[in-house]
């Protein structure tokens, strides 16, 4: 039976988390997309951006981009959510453990890296589908 390492120590409880949230440049990514995309809807900026020879379909573009990074986002964190137990993470063997993996290990490993892999794209492309 092989054995499965948490990434936290017990000891790491009780102490205050200072890591930056997960995937947050992608998180800042889309805020700045977001906001690029709502400055762009403003209709006195259409104009201007009009006035510039800035092409029609920019607004359209922004607004795919920022819909794909949000659900890269979100696929994500619906995959956390969903499967807490079967995360690529958490199926990691302990370091100090000599012996080598075994085929049930890399499965496991695969599965899971693949599953999140299907989910994301998933919600990529019904994002920009939409």
């Amino acid at each position: 039976m092989t054995k499965v390492h948490h990434t936290h120590k017990e000891s790491d409880e009780a102490t205050p988390r200072t890591q930056l949230p997960r995937m947050y440049d992608w998180i800042i990514f889309s805020a700045l997309l977001f906001a690029l995309f709502w400055w762009i809807r403003v209709p006195s900026h259409i104009d201007y951006l009009k006035s510039i020879g800035v092409p029609a379909d920019i607004p359209v573009i922004v607004g795919k981009a920022t819909a794909i990074a949000l659900a890269g986002i979100g696929a994500m964190w619906f995959d956390r959510s969903m499967f807490y137990y079967a995360r690529p993470d958490l199926i990691v063997r302990n370091p100090d453990d000599a012996e080598p993996w075994g085929i049930g290990d890399a499965i496991a490993f695969s599965g899971a890296c693949l599953r999140r892999s299907v989910i994301t794209a998933v919600f990529m492309i019904c994002a920009a589908a939409v």
